[in-house]
């Protein structure tokens, strides 16, 4: 007598992805090396750096003419764009549109690159920030602490026995200046930090797996964006290479991007209340104390990392957007996806 309910035939002609819950585990929280990071990801294709540039730099173009037009808008003309100079002796930062295109110009590279990054896909945006997990807020705000000290210290030091005499009295801020400089100086020291330790870094990281080198081109290609004398050039690399080691050796641009909003918001206050002057003619004095402040804030930071883990792994960086990534690429191509994972989380 026939069987009334037949056993389905077992079919071997295709594959059926599994569910996530069937796939393998992800990896215990780990930091990876932040330089060669982008390898990580099974998306990585050498050339796609070069895509995220290109993408970006038309992304900030575009940016920046929404700047220009807001600017143009809110004071009835383009006479502002004669007052942006092209060093920093005649550079408006103190006035509501020289603040809006000379820091929102360089601050609106963050969005430009996420939308790049967004469009490439070959590995999420957090992935600039760290290579264990994302940003560290934690870590952030004990940085910033320890960059405030320091520069009080160096600036105590400067005012009591190197006075520089460039202090005019003249206050150049206007209400709306100071409030976008406030604002937008954060946001244009990150953008840096994640175009230069960041996009840079990582780049040539992944390329030549050469982390040394990597930090060394950031540091070259950070000191000779700034037109300062020689001198000043010198110390825009100093401070460049201690940046690169910093997020080098903490995986990620935390502790950099605290020492640089420090910095740059001492410079635009000091200047703008009248207090100082930000020049291209930088001189000795003040490379010996940037150079001292950044080994400082160097040895410090790494100290506190390895007696506190302050910039330990939270979760892992790359696991979930593998994970993602390759359950996609099995649906598509009905390939089991344990033939992704060999090799891809080295």
């Amino acid at each position: 007598m026939p069987d009334p309910f037949p056993a389905a035939p077992v079919q071997h002609s295709s594959y059926i992805p599994p569910t996530p819950s069937a796939w393998p585990p992800a990896e215990e929280p780990r930091a990876y090396e932040y330089t060669t990071f982008p390898r990580a990801f099974v998306s990585y294709r050498w050339f796609k750096p070069l895509l995220v540039f290109l993408l970006g730099f038309v992304f900030l173009m575009a940016f920046g003419f929404v700047l220009v037009g807001i600017a143009a808008t809110a004071t009835g003309s383009l006479d502002f764009l004669y007052t942006i100079g092209t060093s920093y002796d005649d550079m408006d930062a103190y006035t509501g549109p020289g603040a809006l295109l000379t820091l929102g110009s360089v601050a609106v590279m963050l969005p430009a690159l996420a939308l790049a990054a967004l469009i490439v896909r070959d590995r999420p945006y957090s992935s600039y920030s760290s290579s264990r997990g994302g940003w560290n807020w934690g870590a952030f705000a004990k940085c910033l602490g320890v960059a405030a000290v320091l520069m009080g210290i160096s600036l105590v030091v400067e005012t009591v026995f190197f006075p520089s005499g460039a202090s005019d009295g003249v206050v150049r801020f206007t209400v709306v200046g100071f409030v976008l400089c406030t604002l937008l100086v954060p946001f244009q020291c990150v953008a840096e930090e994640y175009f230069f330790r960041g996009w840079l870094m990582q780049t040539v990281g992944a390329w030549t797996r050469l982390p040394v080198l990597a930090v060394l081109v950031q540091a070259l290609v950070f000191a000779a964006m700034h037109p300062y004398n020689l001198i000043g050039v010198a110390t825009i690399l100093i401070d460049g290479l201690a940046w690169g080691v910093i997020a080098w050796r903490t995986k990620g641009l935390e502790a950099s991007s605290a020492l640089h909003i420090m910095s740059n918001m001492v410079a635009f206050y000091f200047t703008g209340l009248g207090l100082d002057a930000i020049s291209s003619e930088i001189d000795l004095l003040t490379l010996v104390l940037a150079g001292i402040t950044a080994l400082a804030y160097l040895l410090i930071v790494l100290y506190a990392n390895s007696k506190w883990g302050w910039f330990d792994a939270k979760k892992d960086g790359a696991a979930e957007f593998n994970q993602k990534r390759m359950q996609r690429l099995a649906q598509r191509t009905q390939t089991p996806p344990e033939e992704y994972w060999q090799g891809t989380l080295d």
